[in-house]
């Protein structure tokens, strides 16, 4: 997906987009749908950023004070970011260029390093 059709799914969503200027890179308020990403964000942790709160939004996610049930809710919206911004098809080709270094094939694909290990991770998990 690219920016593009990721402001489009938020307005799919009825959900606003606004920024903030310090704190965490993004964050997502249910109650008002709303989505607020940090000013200063480069490109790659913009995108990877949007995809994971647009996450919570699908997901209907409210922090509960509960660290288990807060991180996994975390860990979901990981995933769907992951699957939003890699296919299959992208990942396999930029792997056929740079080989498995992960720093390279996040860079060509315009994602995190950390997303890029959180696709990875579900993806071997569903291979085995």
């Amino acid at each position: 997906m690219t920016n593009d059709d990721l402001h489009q799914l938020a307005d799919q969503l009825g959900v606003t987009i606004t920024t903030h200027d310090r704190g965490p890179k993004g964050w997502y308020h249910h109650h008002t749908r709303t989505i607020s990403l940090r000013s200063d964000l480069r490109a790659a942790n913009y995108r990877c950023t949007l995809a994971h709160e647009l996450g919570h939004a699908l997901a209907g996610d409210v922090p509960t004070g509960i660290a288990h049930f807060d991180q996994r809710a975390e860990r979901a919206a990981d995933m769907t970011a992951a699957n939003m911004l890699i296919s299959h098809a992208e990942y396999a080709a930029a792997e056929a260029l740079y080989g498995a270094h992960p720093g390279a094939i996040a860079r060509e694909l315009g994602v995190t390093t950390h997303i890029l290990a959180v696709w990875r991770d579900t993806y071997e998990r569903q291979r085995t």
